[in-house]
């Protein structure tokens, strides 16, 4: 879109916004172009912007999946008058979509929302986490929630911005960009303050002008001695941009509690800071602030309030407590740790612990995000295809860095590898039989990123950033070792492109020339074909040729990026006429660190846990209009790690989805979540997990069962109406009462309905939020999954009542009478059955010759385990067996059973129904039976629930 259409997108919002509740049409959406037409220089375009307009309406509307506490929590009205925020919205209008805009503003409307109101008198802190996808655009979300919450009158805003001095000072820069307006590294050449960013948008009022203590440059972090002589106005909001390292968070505390104390607490006259809200963004949340050590909670499941947690994560605590109002918001690509924070986890002088107790948003990316999913696409687990991947036309494999099996030491070992896995930190890489000793692999990807810089600047991009990225090593003495050969070779190609001349021009062509017309211009159209989306065009190589000369001369010398190193990327420095630099480096690229306009990636560097490994994937993101130019170089084994990552990390998600929508709410506390595990990678570190089990968690050959209950009238009349509806839907002529020879039940019995109609019962059932082992949704998935491999997607449907003659009959169906139940009440809001099925009830669909079979089953296995069954008692996990080693039809699928009932003590009028799920066992190979790492709360629930289930197999019915 022009800047001019952009302009009337964007004003067009403001009013649509107000109109919201009225739905504007197509035609609503034209008229507003027609008038703001008259205000800018009117669009021929209309189509684009109408389109545009559509989308952002389109995420106005949109439902967020948000899961938020509100206990302590008082609702509040957002001002509209937004200073900081609407400067930065125009600052963003420069570079983004007003799509992306929209979005941005949204869903930090809502984050705000789920804080406090800074002006609110009492004590309160909000703690929540928001997740992202990895370079999706998190830093300009949470400058975004900055910039709101300082409007509204939060005071002290801390950022915790990662490990590193480059890594701060990135996001310092960007801070200042989006947020303070001005440049913190000194004045122009008049004197003047170095406005920059947002400071050349809309003015604001020196009231709300944003003060700092952090600055630019290696040495900008917090120190004190700077601080005290820095004149901070309490009425204006402050900033500081921190890393997470144990002495500058110590002196920070000490320099806030000797300047914020406003008074003391009552109950233990703890000195507090209660007039100045503070607003804490944690930077990659899972990375240092989580606490790894031992203790926090006893064996009783209760907290330990004089256990001493690490460090990092009792300073970040320590801050938060000081301060009477807090809100601390973490943002993070890979929330595992996280979420395995306990909830329960609180010191005396800490105060709790930093579990997302508030809310858990996750974010949307839009949709030219380069992510895991276009990169790898989504796996079939019962084909073993992934489809819809790129993977072919953008990655690389790497097979000449390292031998495989062989041992450590050896002879073989010491003479081949250039750099072996495990190696320790003094190896020297062995020369390889190439031009400069380097991997072919490698020198084949630096002579990728020559030719991408070219078609980059014949593309119109040549003042664009472009980088590539060399990580293979963690040890700085090897990064160092390998730079140099680096060097030279980058050298020796310039001298001969630049020159057109010296021994080996012609074979440096011809390797170039191969490269382009065999990678890049095969690939662009295979590129288009799976993306399904057009690119910009592919040079010839003779334009390629004829420009690689000037193109060589703007490429700086590599830099090698590490602790010891005092090379930079100076991007804004390069703004001008972008910089094109090979970056190698270590755990200086594992996290957060932006690499501007990466392009080529060479990366074997190896890692167990998923959150380290993608976040060394600093390939994701946004590539407009160079995507198709993108390369990847790794091997075979990290790409099928990346593989699984991105399938872990979509279930997840999933979870995340199928959680919301089976409650339609719920706290994050309440939930129980889980993360695949794989033989060798594990979500996150044992530290960061150790409040974890690990759970084969299968719904093949399992009888689940709703034991849970709302104790909310409103809700019991909802999957009361629900039920009837989803009953009338079903065929008008059941089996009524059915009888067979070894049994009859007052129910009717519907056979070979779709899954469909079934799965519409299931989303629209409000299930408990703590009934993680009968997740609905997360059972229709695996159905469908098992659908596409062949098994039946039909089902039989019941409803089982009571033979007992003085019942009423239940108005689900004629002649249904049903049942009472005694009801626990656990919590105030929570009605718990111990038993809701009669495992009698997973035959009725049977005939004789079947039952008999499981009952001859039942027995079998008995004996094999010695067990002594109550007489007249049959397994249920035998019908589920004998449901599919049967070639009867009529039973070779999967069985609801609905039940009406109501309390023992209540009246004569039914107010409960629950229902059960018979999953036949269809014994998928052991690689579809997948392990989990789940939280305690998750671990409490499924065991709960299957200790009822299996107390429902083992009841005994008299015939």
């Amino acid at each position: 879109m022009t800047e001019n259409e952009t302009k009337i997108c964007q004003s067009i919002e403001i009013l649509y916004q107000k109109e919201l509740a009225n739905d504007p049409s197509i035609g609503d959406i034209q008229k507003w172009i027609d008038y703001f037409n008259a205000f800018f220089t009117p669009t021929d375009n209309r189509s684009n912007v109408t389109s545009e307009l559509i989308k952002v309406a389109g995420i106005w509307s949109r439902k967020e999946m948000i899961f938020k506490d509100n206990t302590d929590h008082v609702d509040w009205e957002i001002p509209s008058n937004l200073a900081l925020w609407e400067r930065y919205k125009k600052y963003l209008g420069r570079s983004l979509r007003p799509t992306d805009i929209t979005s941005i503003d949204k869903s930090t409307s809502e984050i705000l929302s789920l804080l406090e109101n800074p002006s609110r008198p009492d004590c309160w802190n909000r703690r929540g986490l928001v997740v992202g996808n990895v370079q999706s655009g998190k830093t300009a979300n949470y400058i975004g929630l900055i910039c709101k919450a300082a409007d509204v009158g939060y005071r002290v805003i801390i950022v915790l911005a990662g490990l590193t001095n480059s890594l701060r000072e990135q996001t310092q820069i960007r801070l200042e960009e989006g947020f303070l307006g001005y440049s913190t590294d000194g004045f122009d050449t008049d004197d003047t303050i170095k406005v920059i960013g947002v400071g050349k948008e809309n003015p604001v009022d020196r009231d709300h002008t944003p003060q700092y203590v952090t600055i630019r440059g290696d040495h900008g972090d917090f120190n004190r001695k700077i601080a005290k002589n820095m004149g901070i106005a309490s009425h204006q909001p402050l900033l500081l941009v921190v890393k997470k390292n144990v002495s500058v968070l110590g002196s920070l505390l000490k320099w806030l509690k000797r300047n914020y104390i406003t008074d003391c607490e009552k109950d233990t006259n703890r000195p507090v800071c209660s007039d100045s809200p503070l607003l804490m963004i944690d930077d990659e949340s899972d990375s240092a602030s989580v606490d790894t050590g031992e203790g926090a909670i006893d064996e009783e499941g209760e907290p330990n309030s004089e256990y001493n947690p690490k460090r990092i994560n009792s300073l970040i605590r320590q801050l938060l407590y000081f301060f009477t109002k807090s809100a601390y918001v973490g943002y993070t690509a890979t929330p595992f740790a996280n979420i395995f924070i306990h909830e329960k986890g609180t010191t005396k002088k800490e105060g709790p612990d930093l579990f997302p107790q508030s809310f858990i948003v996750p974010l949307e990316h839009n949709d030219v995000y380069f992510g895991p999913e276009k990169l790898l696409g989504t796996h079939n687990e019962r084909t073993g295809e992934r489809n819809n991947s790129l993977i072919a036309p953008i990655v690389r494999n790497i097979n000449d860095t390292y031998t495989l099996n062989v041992p450590r030491g050896s002879l073989e070992y010491q003479k081949k590898d250039w750099l072996p896995l495990g190696h320790k930190s003094d190896w020297v890489p062995n020369k390889q039989n190439t031009v400069s000793g380097l991997p072919k692999s490698l020198e084949d990807a630096i002579l990728s990123f020559y030719l991408v810089c070219t078609q980059r600047y014949l593309r119109g991009q040549g003042n664009k950033h472009c980088s590539m990225l060399i990580h293979v090593s963690r040890y700085q003495k090897v990064q160092k070792e390998i730079l140099t050969v680096v060097s030279n070779f980058d050298n020796y190609c310039k001298i001969r492109l630049i020159n057109n001349d010296g021994d080996g021009l012609i074979e440096l062509l011809n390797r170039l020339q191969t490269i382009w017309e065999e990678d890049f211009v095969k690939n662009w159209i295979q590129y288009n074909q799976e993306l399904g989306a057009e690119t910009s065009s592919i040079a010839s190589w003779k334009q390629i040729q004829q420009n690689l000369p000037l193109v060589m001369g703007n490429i700086a010398n590599p830099k090698l990026l590490n602790g010891n190193s005092s090379d930079v990327l100076d991007y804004e420095k390069e703004k001008d006429r972008g910089l094109k630099v090979i970056a190698l480096g270590g755990d200086k690229f594992s996290r957060g660190l932006t690499l501007e306009g990466l392009t080529i990636s060479y990366f074997i560097r190896t890692s167990n846990t998923f959150d380290t490994l993608m976040q060394m994937g600093r390939w994701f993101g946004y590539r407009p209009q160079y995507l198709d130019l993108c390369r990847i170089y790794t091997t075979n084994d990290l790409i099928d790690s990346y593989c699984k990552i991105t399938d872990a990390t979509q279930e997840l998600q999933e979870e995340f989805a199928i959680l919301f929508d089976a409650t339609g709410k719920g706290t994050p506390k309440e939930y129980g979540l889980k993360v695949r595990n794989y033989s060798k990678l594990r979500a996150t570190s044992t530290a960061k997990a150790k409040h974890t089990y690990n759970l084969e968690v299968d719904f093949e050959g399992k009888m689940i069962q709703t034991i849970l209950f709302s104790s909310d009238k409103e809700k019991q009349n909802h999957n009361w109406e629900i039920t009837k509806q989803f009953i009338q839907t079903l065929p008008n002529n059941p089996e009524i009462n059915p009888c067979r020879d070894f049994r009859k039940w007052n129910a009717a019995l519907w056979r070979n309905i779709p899954l469909e109609k079934v799965a519409t019962f299931l989303k629209n059932y409000q299930l408990h939020p703590n009934s993680v082992a009968i997740n609905p949704l997360a059972i229709l998935k695996f159905l469908k999954d098992s659908e596409k491999s062949g098994f039946t997607n039909l089902w039989n449907i019941a409803i089982i009542g009571v033979a007992d003659q003085t019942r009423k009959e239940t108005n689900l169906f004629p002649g249904i009478k049903f049942s009472r139940r005694t009801l626990d009440n656990p919590k105030e809001d929570t009605l718990s059955i111990k038993v809701l099925t009669n495992s009698w009830d997973e035959f009725i669909d049977f005939n004789k010759k079947e039952y008999d079979e499981a009952k001859a089953y039942t027995k079998k296995i008995d004996q094999q385990i010695q067990k002594e069954r109550k007489p007249g008692s049959i397994s249920g996990a035998a019908a589920r067996y004998i449901r599919t080693q049967n070639d009867n039809e009529d039973i070779n699928k999967c069985l609801l059973l609905i039940y009406p009932f109501i309390p023992m003590d209540g009246n004569n009028e039914p107010q409960l129904v629950g229902f059960a799920i018979v999953m036949p066992n269809y014994r998928t190979p052991n690689k579809y039976k997948h392990t989990y790492s789940v939280n305690h709360i998750f671990y409490e629930q499924y065991i709960h629930s299957l200790t009822e289930t299996n107390e429902s197999e083992e009841n005994t019915i008299n015939e």
